[in-house]
């Protein structure tokens, strides 16, 4: 595992398999490198790193900017990009979406071996966006969740919907209140249980208070 972006502490090291290598491009014992010796040095190394076979890159700055300068000289190694929903903003009540990873995909899927997300609608948008040139790389792969054991839902409403994700304007938990309130105003027999954390303080759990026909269930490790 190699990261490239300066962070003061790398979050989740414990969780890597093991016998994980761990590289951090800011700690090898060169001072003041900046982004583009960083990037540089990275290349080098894939290229005369024995055995290696395939390259994984999550979508981050580093990463995204690494692609941009290095992908189409990857090419000897298969690369497979991790790609993620677009983010989204709200401004003076307007909805917008930043096309940042999307740009990725789209000017630099053809050096990619595949494209990986965890969500299946994300990559058939790509798809019919962009064309033949991707259709055959993109994979689904849902993240694996280990749940703590929940309260048992209630015995009514008999149908549940799952929502998991963070709690952030992104994810739209305000939407997920409107159904659960259409449900009930439509009297089906269907119930919704939501999962999910803050993540950056502006929507907390109470944006699902005394919604009707929703459970809140906490936060999950995922």
């Amino acid at each position: 595992v190699l990261t490239g972006q300066l962070f003061e502490e790398h979050a989740w090291l414990d969780r890597l398999p093991a016998g994980s290598l761990f590289v951090d491009m800011h700690s090898l014992g060169v001072a003041g490198l900046d982004r583009k010796a960083i990037k540089l040095a990275t290349f080098r190394l894939l290229q005369h790193l024995p055995g290696l076979r395939r390259v994984h890159v999550k979508g981050s700055d580093f990463g995204d900017s690494f692609l941009r300068a290095y992908s189409a000289r990857l090419k000897h190694i298969p690369v497979y990009f991790y790609y993620f929903c677009d983010e989204t903003h709200v401004c003076d009540g307007m909805r917008f979406t930043s096309g940042y990873a999307f740009n990725i995909v789209s000017e630099f899927g053809a050096n990619f071996a595949g494209i990986i997300s965890d969500h299946v609608r994300v990559l058939e948008f790509a798809a019919e966006m962009i064309g033949a040139d991707i259709a055959s790389k993109v994979h689904t792969l849902y993240a694996h969740c280990e749940m703590e054991e929940a309260a048992p839902a209630r015995p009514e409403p008999r149908r549940r919907l799952l929502w998991a994700s963070r709690l952030d304007a992104q994810k739209r938990p305000h939407l997920v209140r409107r159904i659960a309130e259409r449900l009930a105003e439509e009297g089906l027999d269907v119930g919704i249980d939501a999962y999910g954390g803050t993540t950056y303080g502006d929507i907390g759990p109470e944006v699902f208070a005394d919604a009707p026909l929703l459970d809140y269930r906490g936060a999950y490790d995922g």
